[in-house]
This record gives C-alpha cells, structure tokens and sequence, in this order.
C-alpha cells in the first residue's frame, strides 16, 4: 500500500525522483536523478534510504536508518558535505566521497555491501563498547575519527591514505583478525611521530597501539592479532635457542616497503618479563636484537625495508657460569669465579649461599664455610631459568687429631676418632698399649676397650690411614701416627 510521505527538506533540489513507503519504511529512489544543495538539510527519521538512481550530494543528508546504494552516490567537494547514519552502511555500487564526511552515529553498525566504500573523512560517533563492523575492505583518504568505538576489521584491510595524519580518538581502536590489516600511506616526508591504534579489546591491557618514529614517505602494513599465534600457524614453542618464551596472547604483523621504519609497541603490566621482540622467520621465533626497552610503557625495534614480519615479545634465554671447580684450604678464603648472561628482567642467585659475601652476584667471596656443590642460578621466569654447579672441597695438610679422651659415658668425648670433613674418610684406625701389643683395629672410633674390658687411663699409641677425596676422582692418603690419653 502506497502513502505519502511528509518530509522536512531545507533547499533541496531533486529532479525525475519517486519515493516508496513500505512496511519496513523506505525511502527508496527509484532511478531518479536526485540533488541536494550545499546549504540542504534532508532528515529522515526511522527510514532507510535506498539508492537506485543517481545520487548527487553537497548538503546534509541524516539517516536514521541504514543507507544502501544499488547506483551512484557523488558527494560534493565543498568542504561541508556530510552524511550522517545510525544504521548500517551499504554500498554495492559508486560511491564518490568528494570531501565530505560520513558519520557513523548509532551503537553498534555495520560497513557492508558488495563494493569497498572509499571515504574522505570518517567518523565513527559512540563509546567504550560500541563496534563499527566492515564487512569488506574500505579506505579512508583524509581524517579517521575512533571516538570510543572500535573498527572491527575481520580479515577485511583498511587504507589510510593520509597516515601522516593522526587517527583521532578517545578510547577507540582498530582491531583485526588474521590477515586482516591496516595499510598506512605516509603522505608526507618528514612526517611527526604517529600512534596506530591497535587494540583487541575493551580491556585497557589489550590496547597495544603501534608507534611509527618519524617514518619516512611511503607505504606500510601492520596489524594486531589477540590470539595465540598458533592458532593462525606460527608456533610458540618453535624457539631460537635465546628465546625462552614468546608473549602468546597476541602478535603483530608488519610490513615495510622501500624504507626502514623505526617503531615502538606498548609494553605494559603484563609483559614484564618479556625484553625483546621476536620475529617469526624460517619456522621460528627468533629474538630479535636491536630491540630494546626503552620506557616503563615502551620497547623499541627496527625494521629493514622491504621486509614482511609477525612480532611479538619474547623472553630471553638465561646462561649461567658458576665458573671452575675449587680447591682450597681449610680455613681460607676464596673468589668464586661465576658468568652468565641475565636478563634485564631476571634474578640472579647462589646456593647455598650463607658462607658468601653475596648471593646475587657473579663473584662472591667464600669465607670458612662448609665445602660441597654451590649452584648459580639465572632466573627469568617460568620454563627461562638456567642453573650451573660448581664444587668446592677442602684439602688439609695437617688433620687435627684430639690427643685425649674420657670414656665416661657422658655422650662427650667418649670415643676417640677423628674429626673429618665431608670429603675425607677414615680407613683404618690401629691402637697399641705401650707393650706394643695391638689392642683396636677398626673405624667406628675406640671406646678405651680391650677384649670387652675397659683399659687402664694411661698412653697408648695410635695409627690412623684418611683417604682426602678431592676433584675430578683424585684422592690424598694421610697417615697420622701419635699418642692419645685415656682418662678416667
């Protein structure tokens, strides 16, 4: 059922045009050739505006419902065009920009149709929340305006052909599934420092714009993917060997054309371990070396021209040198002699380490500690920690020897026996009374018994044979010959 529509048009110039009203509340140009002057304001409010005719637009078109164009929207360049929408967008045709503005005003729209939309300016109206979805590639040729909102890409790619221009927003970003990607056309040479505003999320942690440092004239590709990279095929545990782990929550894709590019990628709580960025080339995320943290907020890297790469952040591998094995004196002192490589980010430590001067650096001084294994230790987080011993052993020239005891039963000093170091062993132990007759053969230490029966106090002779084991299988005999009081 046919019905007249009432309009409210401010000069509006239209020529051979029809208008429909269905249920669904159109406004349909039927193959009409339609105007609009420079200083026309066209509202139409809950209608759609379906375009099947020639379109020519220098006013204010506001549509508050979807548009779709089926054959030619021409805007004009008059500098004040503007086309405002709070559905969705629809161009299966020729739509001319000139150098006006489409303004993107509803919650959640979509940028859709059957031929990519080439905007001059762009502006995406909405808050924290609100998603402006394209469903196919688009350009914008001047200004991008985020406000809150993200673009949500997909795999579709956006051209920004004035990149030297910053994207304004508030929180707004740009996000993008693989291998969807943001084409930037650095207009201009000597152009500022530019923010890309990447992001995957609401979430602040998931804003990771990229930085182009004063980039020079030309073409480059980046993107963010929030997803372990895996998933799109770039493995997180195929590891240069100075690589540990790699940052598996998102990745970057880049690509420079004829020049370098010098770039900087957030870097914010959660990634705080993570020193370097690494590429993926030949099956493998390797470190990537001229990168370097620069900032609590920021981490530096360069890219060669002509080069396309995915990046991320990666841990670095840990290497740890407790230096050569030791022996020495009881009693003395001694510089450990430790290496490694630690990471910015890591800790460092030795252990035990209660004999030493310190225990987080490389050459602590041992001071008249106990002998044994001491390990150093670099650790760099979960799975990026290496560790390396070093063994410590005590030679002695002279064993000190008790040369009286009092087998009591007290529990003090009621054996006589050596006191040995971990590293010595008693092997035999031989005492004689003063007639020479052997009355103790063994290494359990002599309880002043003979033959069951305590032994008178006096003198009596003793033997004793200690193997000193020291490094690398090497062993010392001491023989030690002298006399022991028993009292009682």
């Amino acid at each position: 059922m046919k019905r007249r529509i009432k309009k409210r048009v401010l000069p509006l110039l239209a020529a051979l045009f029809s208008i429909h009203l269905s249920t669904a509340q159109m406004y349909l140009n039927d193959g009409a050739l339609m105007s609009t002057t420079e200083d026309a304001l066209v509202s139409l409010r809950t209608f759609d505006f379906i375009n099947d005719g020639s379109f020519n637009h220098a006013g204010n078109l506001i549509v508050e419902g979807s548009i779709t164009n089926n054959d030619s929207i021409t805007c004009a360049t008059n500098g004040t065009n503007q086309i405002t929408l709070s559905q969705n967008w629809i161009n299966n045709a020729t739509f001319s920009s000139g150098d006006g503005n489409v303004l993107f005003n509803g919650t959640n729209q979509n940028i859709d149709g059957t031929v990519s939309s080439s905007f001059h300016d762009l502006s995406l109206n909405g808050i924290a929340g609100n998603v402006k979805t394209a469903q196919l590639s688009l350009t914008v040729k001047n200004t991008l305006d985020l406000t809150g909102a993200e673009l949500a890409l997909q795999t579709n790619q956006l051209v920004l052909d004035r990149a030297s221009t910053p994207v304004n927003r508030t929180v707004g970003y740009i996000s993008t599934d693989f291998p969807g990607k943001v084409v930037t056309n650095i207009d201009i040479a000597g152009a500022p420092t530019i923010d890309l505003p990447l992001g995957y999320s609401t979430n602040a942690l998931d804003y990771r714009p990229v930085t182009l440092i004063s980039p020079t004239q030309g073409e480059y590709e980046f993107a963010l993917y929030g997803n372990n990279p895996t998933i799109d095929g770039f493995d997180e545990f195929s590891l240069q060997d100075s690589i540990c782990r790699i940052q598996n929550t998102y990745y970057y894709y880049m690509k420079t054309g004829v020049n370098d590019l010098n770039y900087a990628l957030t870097y914010k709580s959660n990634d705080l371990d993570y020193t370097k960025t690494t590429n993926w080339f030949r099956g493998q995320w390797n470190k990537v070396s001229n990168s370097n943290i620069v900032s609590s907020s920021s981490i530096a890297g360069a890219q060669q021209a002509n080069l396309t790469t995915f990046i991320t952040l990666g841990k670095e591998q840990a290497f740890a040198n407790a230096g050569d094995d030791i022996t020495m004196r009881s009693g003395s002192t001694v510089v450990f002699n430790g290496s490694g490589y630690k990471p910015s980010s890591a800790t460092r430590s030795w252990s035990p380490s209660i004999d030493l001067s310190c225990s987080d650096c490389y050459t602590p001084t041992f001071t008249f500690g106990s002998q044994g294994k001491y390990v150093l230790t670099i650790d760099n987080g979960i799975g990026c920690s290496a560790s390396d011993t070093m063994e410590l052993v005590y030679w002695r020239k002279k064993i000190f020897i008790e040369n009286a005891f009092s087998p009591n039963n007290d529990r003090l000093n009621d054996k006589f026996m050596p006191v040995l170091l971990t590293n010595e062993e008693l092997v035999s132990l031989k005492i004689y009374n003063a007639y020479g007759q052997k009355i103790y053969s063994d290494k359990t230490g002599w309880d002043a018994t003979f033959m069951g029966s305590d032994v008178q106090q006096g003198v009596y002779i003793y033997i004793m044979v200690i193997n000193q084991y020291l490094l690398y299988g090497k062993k010392d005999i001491y023989i030690a010959r002298g006399e022991v009081s028993v009292f009682r």
